[in-house]
């Protein structure tokens, strides 16, 4: 025979697991685009910038399955809208010669001060890491 304290967390447990699977039918929307991205760079500097900053960085988003289950849905969802916000690849051609220069020149200090790529996206994705 159950406890009562036995009982209580049985029914801790279905609450827990029934929040969470309700969570996942509000999960938020991500803009994506099958049109790929290429800002005309040598064939090294690309592979890098699909590996590392385009999942992030433009409409092309690569997104693994574990990405879009929530609660990390939402982190993922808010940290496409500011890494777009800063610079969107998909958006290059648009950009002048002196902002495409800036852009770079910021995103450059950005890795070499090692903020780039987030910490936490390169934790889980290990091919985006940069040396």
């Amino acid at each position: 025979m159950k406890t009562n304290f036995q009982n209580k967390w049985v029914l801790g447990g279905m609450a827990v697991l029934l929040f969470f699977l309700l969570l996942q039918l509000c999960t938020p929307s991500i803009y994506f685009s099958e049109k790929q991205v290429s800002i005309n760079a040598p064939k090294p500097i690309e592979n890098i910038l699909d590996n590392s900053c385009y999942a992030c960085h433009s409409n092309t988003n690569k997104l693994s399955w574990y990405d879009k289950i929530a609660p990390a849905s939402f982190f993922v969802a808010n940290h496409i809208k500011e890494a777009k916000e800063v610079l969107n690849f998909s958006d290059w051609d648009s950009l002048t010669s002196a902002q495409q220069k800036g852009k770079l020149y910021y995103s450059l200090n950005k890795i070499l001060e090692g903020e780039m790529p987030l910490a936490s996206y390169s934790a889980v994705h290990t091919n985006a890491k940069l040396s």
